[in-house]
C-alpha cells in the first residue's frame, strides 16, 4: 500500500512561513505583496499575512560557531557587541 499525501491546505490549522530575503526593501515589498494575493486566491488559504514593515531593515547575525571558538570568542560576547552597535 503506497501512502497517501495530502496537500498542506487539505488540513486545517497547518501553518507555514515563507522568508523572502533580499537588500532593495521596495523590491521585497512589491514581491510579498503580489506572494500573498496569489496565497489567497488558492483554495483552502484561510489566512495569509505579511508581516513586513517598509522602513523597518532587519539584519540577522549567524554566528560561525566553528569560527568564533578557535579566536577564543563566545556566542554572548559576540551578542554583546552586536547588541551595543
Amino acid at each position: 500500500m503506497t501512502p497517501r499525501k495530502r496537500p498542506i491546505f487539505q488540513n486545517p490549522g497547518k501553518e507555514f512561513e515563507i522568508q523572502i530575503i533580499g537588500e532593495d526593501l521596495e523590491q521585497l515589498n512589491e514581491v510579498q505583496q503580489q506572494l500573498k494575493q496569489q496565497l489567497q486566491e488558492l483554495p483552502g488559504v484561510q489566512n495569509a499575512r505579511a508581516d513586513f514593515v517598509t522602513g523597518a531593515p532587519e539584519l540577522q547575525v549567524i554566528p560561525n560557531r566553528e569560527r568564533i571558538a578557535e579566536v577564543g570568542l563566545s556566542e554572548f560576547e559576540i551578542g554583546t557587541v552586536i547588541d551595543n552597535v
